[in-house]
């Protein structure tokens, strides 16, 4: 009987032992198991920025659509900036001379190519192809702007002519100077230097005394009144 029951007792012995055993065991594995979920994975950091971003991955990336016009990049060179209105404008000025009344009186008669005006001296309606620009008899008559004189001549209706090329094929015309100017053909003149002075213009000396003043483009009449500041 004795025998017998040291055999029970050493049977439950060795069960609590084996279920101790297994407690432990399965405790551990529980904690294992625990520890492996609560580690976040590792991010790999890289230092080096993306050599080449391309127009793809962009896309693939991002919802947003991609603007190369304004993503130029800022090393791309810039295309030099045009002079070339600057200079078209520097050449238009040259190219336009200044020019300036021969006389400081009033206009009397205008410019009119179209519309006849009534002559006193011929007592009739007529063109009238310049400007008369009053002033007496002797008063100094300046040239109208640079320019090389290329004529001089008497007329029997206008009086001593001087011709001047003021460039631009514009041609100033002087009409009505005494006998002798002060400039001889081929000299080239200064804005406001004396050419000669007014004397009287038989096809208009009825008028008080003036400088009839015309200009050519062209060969063509113009009115000498848009080309004088």
């Amino acid at each position: 009987m004795k025998f017998d029951k040291k055999n029970k007792m050493f049977e439950k012995r060795g069960f609590y032992m084996a279920l101790c055993v297994c407690l432990i065991a399965l405790t551990a594995l529980c904690w294992n198991v625990a520890d492996k979920n609560d580690q976040s994975p590792q991010t790999t950091v890289s230092s080096q920025a993306p050599s080449k971003v391309t127009e793809n991955v962009a896309e693939v990336v991002s919802d947003v659509p991609y603007d190369s016009v304004s993503s130029t990049p800022e090393t791309q060179e810039q295309e030099p900036t045009s002079n070339t209105a600057s200079e078209d404008s520097e050449s238009s000025m040259e190219q336009t001379p200044f020019f300036i009344l021969p006389v400081g009186g009033e206009i009397s008669k205008s410019f009119n190519a179209k519309t006849p005006q009534y002559s006193e001296t011929y007592k009739d309606w007529r063109l009238h192809l310049g400007i008369d620009i009053k002033g007496e008899v002797g008063t100094a008559v300046m040239s109208s702007g640079f320019g090389k004189v290329t004529k001089i001549y008497k007329d029997t209706m206008w009086g001593t002519v001087v011709e001047i090329s003021h460039g631009g094929d514009l041609v100033g015309i002087y009409c009505g100077l005494n006998g002798k100017p002060t400039v001889n053909e081929g000299d080239e003149v200064e804005a406001g230097q004396q050419i000669g002075t007014i004397d009287i213009i038989p096809c208009e000396g009825v008028e008080a005394p003036h400088l009839h003043f015309a200009m050519k483009k062209n060969d063509k009449w113009v009115d000498p009144q848009e080309y004088i500041g």
